[in-house]
């Protein structure tokens, strides 16, 4: 297998591109995650958990406008399940395929 695992600064890059804000907790040292003003925590894993909770919807989301109104959910998730399948055929581990796959998206 190959070394795909992401920096903590992509790690990083991606939460936020899915909508995640990196705060400070206040009277601390420390940074916490936030998702739509709810606080999640101090660590956010590549894992399938969260990828699927957050990531996958947020990447159908980028890629709704590419559509017509009546392909937008299936043609998004056909094209990131075409980009998965294609990073694991590369010898990633299910879950770093995933995250790469999801990021291509959210980057372009």
């Amino acid at each position: 297998m190959k070394n795909t695992k992401p920096t903590r600064e992509q790690v990083k890059e991606f939460w936020m591109l899915c909508g995640f804000k990196w705060q400070h907790k206040k009277g601390t040292l420390y940074y916490e995650w936030y998702y739509q003003g709810e606080l999640i925590g101090d660590t956010l894993p590549i894992d399938f958990k969260n990828l699927f909770r957050y990531a996958v919807p947020a990447a159908i989301k980028k890629l709704e406008g590419r559509f017509d109104a009546t392909a937008n959910v299936a043609r998004g998730l056909e094209l990131l399940f075409a980009k998965w399948i294609d990073k694991i055929y590369q010898e990633y581990p299910l879950e770093d395929a995933l995250f790469w796959a999801i990021r291509e998206e959210m980057l372009t």
